[in-house]
């Protein structure tokens, strides 16, 4: 599990990132923001992406949408920069305007 905050985000808090095999459980500051779904990653790209499928949110409309996001680890630090769901672009950069952006410490 990974446990950090949103930078520039939509509420402050602790967020979470559970991964377990091929899936990825997000549960945000707002108790009503979370999503469940399968991920794959890209470790050849720079910097490395990843992609996951959501299966269950709260948020209808993104159930089965793509996340497209980047990351890095660190000195134990996760930094994660995704679009929105449904978003076919991948972030250029971890500062991608629109895009959201966690930095997390594993727990």
């Amino acid at each position: 599990m990974w446990r950090g905050h949103e930078i520039g985000g939509h509420s402050s808090g602790l967020v979470y990132m559970i991964f377990s095999g091929d899936h990825l459980e997000y549960r945000g500051a707002n108790p009503q923001e979370w999503n469940k779904g399968a991920f794959t990653v890209n470790q050849s790209t720079k910097p490395k992406q990843l992609t996951a499928v959501i299966s269950d949110c709260p948020a209808p409309q993104y159930v089965g949408k793509k996340v497209n996001a980047i990351y890095q680890i660190e000195n134990g630090k996760l930094t994660v920069t995704g679009n929105e769901p449904g978003n076919p672009e991948v972030p250029a950069s971890f500062d991608t305007p629109d895009a959201r952006r966690f930095e997390l410490e594993k727990q």
